[in-house]
């Protein structure tokens, strides 16, 4: 049998947690799509109630706001003490989403009992199935409510018609990659699209992103890139931020004071470092989606008039919510959660991904699809997949010294079967165009 007060109990602590994030978090409230019915608790009820008030009144969500409430108010919310206790048991505001979810189908399964026990009455003093009916009807209407209102197909097509007439006549209809090739290729990265980069170990799959969007926050002041590193330090990819954008020898930016040699390269470091605290970059290590959609909610919500678009190194290196024996299914998941962060925030989402050893078997060892890990779930949810291959790695007497090919296997909006070449100096982990006039490349 069901222990009722213990699932009461679990839901009351979830819907606590759920409070305390808004008023830890204010911008959170944006993000709130719950109605007070939906809680359990009538204290909860009254609280939540009170945030809504305070949030249509322009009044930030904090002690000093609900204090302001008033006696009758706050008792009716808990009490003080009680108000408390409630911000004290948020482990972290990351959990947000997953709380909102679990109240909301809470109520919807108390709602579904409450009619199941009126059918039960009614059932048993009548021979008719009018009660029957009536309470199918009634679970119909939940289970509509569970799907979320979206607009209609004409306001999504007068709304499309809009932004074309928006759209400047000139320029990228995406965010800059930073390369002008690659550019006229993808014609920037589009919004709401999931990107692979593929590459085997020594490639510069990483210089590559660093590159590539270094060298667009400099060409957009309005841009803000926000990078999950999981691999690499703060402190290393700080490094080569500078080296990339001061021409610097990477390996001697593990200590300037002892290996840098002459003016000009502390000149070089001086001036990158202007350049770089301009920038709108946000470097994290969150290693799960859950808290990766925090972290970006978070900078979207705090700077609604910039150009979002995320980087991710890499993907297996994020752990799956549900963890499954099946390591296929656990990037599946990560995949169509990724793919689920581009669409919902409107961003795009930009991933690094490690290739099968089966690339080193072969003769020709440029990358196919089918050479990423787990290719499947990838190959489905990627709008564009794109692989770095260098020559020089793998013929060290190679007349393509220095060239990087950035191949574009997959692309579901636009070329794809073509591949674009870029210059890469490994001494600086510098990526440049090969075409003349390169806007990006100076300090």
């Amino acid at each position: 049998m069901i222990d009722v007060s213990f699932m009461f109990e679990q839901i009351v602590n979830i819907e606590a947690q759920y409070l305390g994030c808004i008023v830890l978090d204010n911008s959170l409230i944006g993000q709130a799509n719950l109605q007070p019915t939906d809680f359990a608790k009538g204290e909860h009820r009254m609280l939540y109630q009170a945030f809504l008030d305070l949030n249509k009144q322009g009044k930030s969500i904090d002690p000093v706001s609900l204090l302001e409430l008033g006696e009758d108010t706050l008792q009716r919310c808990g009490g003080w003490e009680y108000i408390g206790q409630v911000i004290g048991t948020v482990a972290s505001v990351h959990a947000f989403e997953n709380l909102q979810r679990m109240i909301k189908n809470n109520a919807k399964t108390r709602q579904v009992l409450e009619y199941a026990s009126q059918f039960q009455l009614e059932a048993r003093g009548t021979l008719s199935d009018e009660p029957l009916r009536d309470f199918l009807d009634k679970v119909s209407k939940i289970e509509l409510g569970t799907s979320r209102e979206t607009k209609s197909f004409k306001e999504k097509l007068m709304q499309r018609i809009q932004e074309h007439s928006e759209m400047k006549a000139e320029g990228l209809s995406g965010i800059d990659t930073g390369f002008i090739e690659l550019n006229r290729v993808t014609d920037g990265w589009q919004k709401t699209d999931l990107i692979y980069i593929g590459a085997r170990p020594s490639m510069g799959k990483t210089a590559f992103v660093i590159n590539s969007f270094l060298r667009a926050l400099r060409s957009n002041p309005n841009l803000h890139v926000t990078f999950f590193s999981l691999e690499m330090g703060w402190g290393q990819i700080v490094d080569r931020f500078i080296a990339s954008i001061g021409g610097l020898n990477l390996f001697k930016m593990r200590n300037p004071n002892k290996h840098f040699k002459s003016q000009d390269e502390w000149d070089r470091y001086t001036k990158a470092y202007g350049i770089l605290e301009k920038l709108n970059i946000d470097v994290r290590d969150e290693n799960t989606i859950q808290d990766m959609r925090a972290a970006v909610r978070r900078n979207i919500s705090q700077y609604p008039e910039r150009d979002h678009i995320v980087f991710i190194d890499y993907l297996t290196l994020i752990k799956p919510a549900h963890p499954r024996q099946s390591r296929h299914h656990e990037i599946e998941e990560i995949s169509r959660s990724l793919k689920d962060m581009a669409r919902d925030f409107n961003i795009p989402v930009v991933v690094l991904a490690q290739l099968s050893r089966a690339v080193e078997q072969r003769q020709n060892k440029r990358p196919m699809l089918s050479d990423l890990r787990e290719s499947g779930a990838i190959e489905q949810d990627a709008d564009m997949v794109l692989f770095l291959y260098r020559d020089e790695y793998y013929n060290p007497d190679t007349s393509q010294k220095g060239i990087v090919e950035v191949l574009i296997p997959k692309n579901r909006n636009g070329e794809a079967g073509t591949f674009v070449e870029l210059y890469f100096n490994k001494e600086t982990n510098r990526f440049e165009d090969l075409t003349r006039g390169d806007q990006y490349a100076s300090a």
